[in-house]
């Protein structure tokens, strides 16, 4: 885990936020693949720059709407958050579910089908969620439960975790060798990666097989849902959230549920 990268550039060293680093790594990635299959599907750049503005933007806005929601007697305390440009205080799904609804809503304004925009952006989006992980496990949030599995990760002294695990410590909740480090967890960012990875795959090769608009996006969605929710039961969770703790997989279960149906609707309508 490294919280702070180090940049040499001319003689000159920088210091920065390994988080904001990859989150602005992946918000390129993402534009740059896009644009890429954009151009090999023949569909309109000029038209299709308006939609995918629209869901970059989305996503922070969308990702802090649902954090306060989840979180609101943080934000009555601390009001100032809520516009707060850190990198701190998002719900990734809310950003997702604002992001998905913008880029309808003005595909359909522009007159390009939202379902061949999604299909492109699909394997963009995927290795954008790989970096977006890799961003947590180097700042060491979103850190899962304690586990004894061989493939555990342990946080050091002073990292987000070894403070949570310290917390509990004092409390007698776990063993005092968390005084010097987090006990053994779940690599929850590693988890979400792979299914990031497998969502990505999965785009690819829908996306070279005749099959109707709008598969690979979905076929790609419902893996990343389904990630998150089997994920859920593995990672802490912050304890200023105010909702149940079925809340996150509720939602997950709708979309998959919802993606499920949409899917299945457009395969039969191909083979008829």
């Amino acid at each position: 885990m490294r919280e702070m990268l180090t940049l040499s550039l001319l003689g000159l060293e920088y210091q920065l936020q390994s988080y904001s680093l990859m989150m602005w790594i992946a918000a390129i990635s993402v534009m740059v693949i896009t644009m890429t299959n954009i151009r090999r599907t023949g569909l309109s750049i000029r038209s299709s720059l308006l939609p995918l503005t629209a869901m970059v933007l989305s996503v922070p806005i969308g990702a802090r709407i649902l954090n306060v929601i989840i979180n609101p007697a943080y934000y009555d305390r601390y009001p100032e958050k809520i516009f707060s440009i850190g990198t701190s205080g998002f719900s990734l799904m809310g950003g997702l579910l604002m992001a998905a609804a913008a880029g309808w809503i003005i595909s359909r304004f522009v007159g390009i089908s939202p379902w061949k925009l999604g299909d492109v952006l699909a394997p963009g989006l995927g290795v954008g969620l790989v970096l977006m992980r890799m961003g947590c496990l180097l700042n060491g949030c979103c850190y899962g439960l304690p586990t004894d599995l061989p493939w555990a990760i342990s946080y050091p002294f002073g990292s987000l975790a070894h403070k949570h695990y310290l917390s509990m410590a004092d409390q007698g909740s776990v063993s005092l060798f968390s005084l010097m480090s987090s006990p053994a967890v779940h690599p929850t960012q590693i988890y979400e990666m792979f299914g990031a990875m497998i969502a990505v795959f999965a785009a690819i090769m829908i996306m070279r097989k005749n099959l109707p608009d709008g598969a690979s996006i979905l076929a790609a969605s419902g893996i990343f849902t389904l990630t998150r929710l089997i994920n859920h039961f593995f990672r802490v969770h912050p304890e200023t959230n105010a909702v149940s703790f079925m809340f996150y997989p509720a939602i997950y279960l709708t979309i998959i549920l919802g993606i499920s149906y949409l899917f299945y609707k457009k395969i039969k309508r191909a083979d008829t």
